[in-house]
């Protein structure tokens, strides 16, 4: 497993660790869990609020002055927090990478056999089952 991860957050590149099972529990415990009942601007805050504190929790222990007033200074887009705190998550374990485009074409291939497979012993099945009177 790869020991660091670099991000780039409004200009600013922050290297993260391999984290600690607290920090592991802070991100999991910052997991969003909207509820249709939540206006928008609760929901988009929320989600500001979670990737400011992923990057910081990923990112504090190389850059231990890191606070999270300054993460919230820097000139960044919304998809460089996004993918930031995708990227930390994934480096941790807590998510599972997108599988690519082979990957999913084995699998579709794979799929494709395991059905044909089935439906032979389908065929098969409901052979026997009419001669035997079934």
């Amino acid at each position: 497993m790869t020991t660091t991860l670099s991000i780039n957050v409004g200009g600013r590149t922050f290297e993260i660790r391999r984290l600690t099972i607290r920090q592991l529990r802070d991100l999991r415990a910052g997991e969003i869990v909207a509820s249709p009942e939540e206006d928008i601007k609760s929901f988009w805050g929320k989600i500001y609020d979670v990737c400011i504190k992923t990057i910081l929790i990923g990112a504090r222990a190389s850059d231990p002055t890191l606070t999270e007033e300054s993460l919230w200074e820097l000139p960044a887009t919304e998809d460089e927090l996004t993918k930031a705190r995708s990227e930390i998550l994934l480096f941790a374990g807590l998510r599972k990478p997108e599988p690519t485009i082979a990957q999913l074409r084995a699998t579709v291939v794979e799929k494709r056999k395991e059905l044909e497979q089935l439906e032979r012993t389908l065929a098969e099945r409901e052979a026997k089952a009419k001669l035997s009177g079934e």
